[in-house]
């Protein structure tokens, strides 16, 4: 019988897995390939899905002593008790920044009464500390905090006008906010979780809304700090990794541009609109500092296509171009050659900075006072440093 299970179990990993993942494991490599399974399972990332494990099936492993941050749910149909029950549920303890405050267990067997007897035992009997709190609870939550938000702004246009009443109105709004996104982030997760529960006065399309007039908010006072303006925002913690519950970032969007449909107006018209909304709302930095660029493509360069071109190529040579236009128009602007500026960039990109003495000797040569030299070394070095940023779509 063994023999059969092992003989089994190694054709099953010849054909499968190895085949999968480019290995070389046998029943001889049990334990290479077991650390192999762990790694995988520790090292899930959504950029190399091809390398990911997304299930594992499990019989007496992986139950003590395995930690993987990615690791959400357990799925247990095994009568579980005391210690072995807390262990075991506590491989998805591990929280993962603020999109993953929790785990979850989902139970085929009524081991209720198992798991109470283990928490109050292993809690001390305090369970508060242990336990999520329940659907109902949370959503009691959520309603008053997006209350209060839509108190403070009742729309997402009113966001805007904020920034004409002070920098104390603007801290009301990301205040509010905040906490909005604090609940969101432990809610969301919840099988129970719905929008149309919030619906009309909230909705996922007003969420995403005014996740962009935050991240809006959260770039203008970043930006503020560097022009030594005191602000009642200055200290405030914006808890940034909170609008990090998406992948929406710069290859999620690019591969939307390229797969737009060119043979149907009215599927590339959709597809359009998708993206756009996508962009308006976007909060990550990367991606943010593409937006306009972006959106020009696909107004401008786009209804140019023939149904057989390349979108992504012509997405390419579209930002290569649009770098050349800026790096002529900035060096004209100020009176520098384009060899000079490719080579400061050239520099930034290969050392982290600019050549500071060769900039001034530059910038005297050309006749600048004093003044002016610090202001077009400051610009010139505000461009070097984003070019490469704004332009590329890595």
């Amino acid at each position: 019988m063994i023999f059969f299970v092992r003989t089994a179990f190694g054709l099953i990993l010849q054909s499968t897995y190895n085949q999968m993942y480019g290995t070389d494991f046998s029943t001889d490599k049990f334990k290479d390939y077991f650390a192999d399974v762990s790694k995988r399972m520790r090292d899930h990332n959504d950029q190399t899905p091809t390398d990911n494990i997304d299930i594992l099936i499990v019989v007496n492993m992986f139950l003590t002593g395995f930690d993987s941050k990615r690791l959400s749910t357990l799925y247990v149909d095994k009568n579980l008790q005391w210690h072995g029950l807390i262990q075991a549920f506590s491989r998805t303890n591990r929280v993962e920044g603020k999109q993953k405050p929790f785990g979850n267990i989902i139970a085929y067997r009524n081991i209720k009464n198992k798991t109470d007897e283990a928490v109050a035992l292993f809690s001390d009997g305090d369970s508060s500390g242990f336990l999520a709190p329940d659907y109902d609870e949370l959503k009691d939550e959520f309603t008053d905090k997006i209350g209060q938000l839509l108190a403070v702004t009742p729309d997402v246009q009113s966001v805007d006008d904020l920034y004409n009443r002070g920098d104390d109105a603007l801290y009301e709004f990301v205040m509010a906010f905040r906490a909005v996104l604090r609940v969101y982030n432990r809610i969301r997760v919840y099988d129970d979780f719905e929008w149309v529960q919030y619906e009309p006065e909230f909705s996922d399309q007003l969420m995403e809304a005014f996740r962009g007039k935050y991240f809006t908010a959260y770039q203008t006072i970043y930006q503020r700090k560097t022009q030594e303006r005191v602000s009642i925002l200055d200290d405030v913690d914006f808890d940034i990794s909170l609008l990090e519950t998406d992948t929406i970032n710069v290859d999620y969007i690019v591969n939307l541009i390229s797969g737009i449909d060119l043979m149907s107006s009215t599927e590339r018209k959709q597809d359009i609109q998708k993206i756009e909304h996508l962009l308006d709302n976007a909060t990550n930095d990367q991606l943010k500092s593409k937006v306009e660029l972006l959106e020009q493509f696909l107004n401008e360069v786009l209804p140019t296509l023939d149904t057989d071109d390349d979108i992504g190529m012509s997405l390419s040579n579209f930002m290569a171009e649009s770098q050349r236009a800026a790096i002529k128009g900035f060096s004209q602007e100020h009176h520098l050659s384009e060899d000079f500026v490719n080579e400061q960039i050239s520099d930034y990109n290969f050392y982290g900075k600019t050549k500071d003495k060769e900039i001034i000797d530059k910038l005297s040569a050309n006749g600048l006072g004093f003044r002016e030299k610090r202001q077009a070394k400051r610009e010139i070095k505000d461009f070097v440093s984003t070019i490469d940023r704004k332009y590329s779509l890595s």
